[in-house]
């Protein structure tokens, strides 16, 4: 693509914002490791992390003006939420109470792999040079965690295994459906898939025996306001002004509304 004068602020608001995604993004592993040393459990602290976060974002959305999704919204939304959050990020936090963070890191770069199987599976097959840019992408993270210690239980590796495909599959499941605005379907995701996993947690008799450590609690605050609303927020900012410049990859497409979300030709 060529950057004219016109594009260019567009240009860099786009590689800010994805810059914001990565870094927090990456930043949130340490953040829920943290957490979970600090006393809370895996499926409470995320479930309570996007509960928070999405009724923060849906406040703002609906003092805003912006309407409820439809009872066909949210059921998409639901289910979106339960794999990407709930199956996604909760098996994630799960793995992580065992595993090493180099194996964890391995674990979520395997998403985009499974996200082109997927969408392979569904008619829309990566180019050549997309299937070259993901194993580029996953071989650097294999090189970058290559003197770490790779260690885990046999639950995290469970874990670990199904949290990427869960996301993939989510994420390609829900192009084309009927889907609420970008920001309000992110809002709604986070409702949906942290009421799921708080349901989980406490159905797996998971509870908070003692007060957690201000560093635990502080990490939760932190992934509940940059991990989960800038994070997610910055990504749909990043898509949004990548969609009107024509130079986002078709396999990275995000979950967002039904119009955005049509099949690639």
């Amino acid at each position: 693509m060529t950057i004219t004068p016109t594009n260019q602020p567009r240009t860099l608001a786009v590689v800010l914002a994805m810059a914001a995604v990565y870094l927090i993004w990456g930043s949130t592993y340490l953040g829920i490791r943290f957490a979970l040393e600090g006393g809370y459990p895996p499926l409470l602290m995320a479930g309570g992390r996007f509960v928070i976060a999405g009724d923060l974002l849906y406040a703002a959305l609906r003092l805003r003006g912006m309407p409820t999704p439809t009872r066909a919204q949210w059921k998409n939304t639901a289910f979106t939420g339960l794999l990407l959050l709930g199956f996604g990020n909760g098996m994630v936090c799960i793995a992580q109470q065992s595993v090493s963070s180099g194996l964890a890191a391995v674990a979520v770069a395997s998403a985009p792999l499974w996200m082109g199987l997927f969408a392979a599976l569904r008619g829309q097959r990566p180019r050549k040079l997309e299937w070259v840019g993901l194993a580029i992408g996953f071989v650097g993270v294999l090189w970058l965690n290559a003197g770490s210690a790779l260690t885990a239980s046999p639950q995290g590796l469970i874990a670990l295994l199904i949290a990427p495909i869960a996301w993939s599959f989510g994420s390609i499941w829900s192009r084309g459906r009927d889907l609420p605005s970008p920001f309000m379907s992110a809002a709604a995701q986070m409702l949906c898939g942290g009421v799921l996993m708080l349901i989980a947690g406490f159905a797996l008799g998971e509870r908070i025996h003692a007060l957690p450590t201000w560093k635990a609690t502080f990490s939760v605050g932190y992934l509940i306001t940059f991990g989960s609303m800038l994070v997610i927020l910055s990504g749909v900012v990043a898509i949004t002004l990548a969609k009107a410049a024509q130079s986002k990859p078709a396999l990275f497409e995000a979950p967002t509304s039904k119009a955005e979300n049509e099949p690639a030709t």
